[in-house]
């Protein structure tokens, strides 16, 4: 996901997982594809995110750690969603309008 705001922006890799924890793929896609949007997008300044609807494994904290990637795991997700709830119809009237 990119999203952007004027001079700013936030690369997203999320990552879903059914099991306790996800490994650094999403930190590593995430830093892969930051040159190719820094490019496109030519004078943003991008934070770079991986999320999981799980944990991280400890590799992948320190792979994020020394590449500069913010991580976001499911308590994170959790207080977000409760901070600012999203029906359903929501979501499908947002998704309806990038049709």
């Amino acid at each position: 996901i990119v999203a952007l705001n004027g001079r700013e922006g936030d690369l997203l890799q999320c990552k879903s997982s059914k099991g306790a924890e996800a490994g650094w793929d999403a930190v590593k896609e995430v830093v892969a594809g930051a040159a190719r949007y820094q490019a496109r997008f030519a004078g943003t300044r991008f934070r770079r995110v991986a999320i999981t609807n799980q944990r991280f494994t400890s590799g992948a904290r320190e792979q994020a750690h020394a590449n500069k990637v913010v991580l976001m795991e499911r308590p994170q997700l959790e207080q977000l969603l409760a901070e600012y709830p999203v029906g359903s119809h929501e979501f499908e009237d947002e998704i309806s309008s990038l049709r």
